[in-house]
């Protein structure tokens, strides 16, 4: 009777610890597959800033760079040194940081008017290869649960905007909508759009891809800009 006893722990204690396995094995793998939404935006507004448009939205110090070199005809070579010169000193002092805002009370977007007018082989194979109605539900929709303590950025600090046209006007403002990430996890879309003052920003996707631990804008179709 003991030794049957024996044999039926034996038996519990081995199924135990597969079900162990398994449950440790499933917690690995969502682990794995599960991605930092903020670190996306972060990721992707850090580059935004840095090498598409800083320099354009680099504010007060770039005004006065173009004054200087404005009666030279601006000598370009000279201009971009003196832009990289500001880069370093910002990069060294947090202080010198300018101020781009996040603008949460937004109105949504509508991709279907746009998307007959993508122009782009990469980003129009992506949609080919993803569903549409996803990728539609997520761009349509500006994140408004977005806020600052979502990003670090190297160059600039954020601030939410609380009004229309803030006194503080460094860089501009800014939206994201909802990301779409495919299934693979390794490349997404989503919708942006820049105000950096009258008759300045842009609007339009960008087809990011996930290199290593980074994501990064692999293209960039653009609908407005001014």
């Amino acid at each position: 009777m003991s030794y049957l006893k024996f044999i039926i722990v034996i038996i519990v204690t081995l199924i135990s610890c597969n079900v162990d396995i398994k449950n440790n094995r499933n917690s690995i793998k969502s682990v794995n597959t599960k991605i930092s939404e903020s670190k996306i935006y972060n990721d992707i507004l850090n580059e935004l800033i840095e090498d598409h448009f800083y320099h354009r939205f680099l504010g007060k110090e770039r005004n006065s760079l173009l004054v200087k070199f404005y009666r030279k005809k601006i000598d370009s070579a000279s201009f971009i040194s003196e832009l990289e010169k500001y880069q370093k000193g910002i990069l060294n002092s947090t202080r010198k940081k300018s101020v781009i805002f996040l603008k949460t009370n937004v109105n949504n977007t509508d991709f279907s008017r746009y998307r007959n007018i993508i122009h782009s082989e990469r980003i129009n194979q992506f949609i080919e290869n993803n569903r549409i109605d996803k990728i539609s539900d997520s761009l349509n929709f500006i994140n408004t649960r977005l806020k600052p303590s979502n990003f670090n950025l190297k160059l600039a600090n954020i601030q939410i905007l609380k009004e229309e046209f803030p006194s503080k006007f460094d860089i501009g403002y800014f939206a994201f909508s909802k990301l779409f990430i495919n299934q693979n996890i390794d490349q997404g879309l989503l919708y942006f759009f820049v105000n950096c003052g009258p008759k300045c920003g842009e609007s339009g996707i960008l087809l990011i891809v996930k290199e290593n631990t980074t994501w990064e804008i692999m293209d960039k179709e653009i609908f407005t800009e001014s």
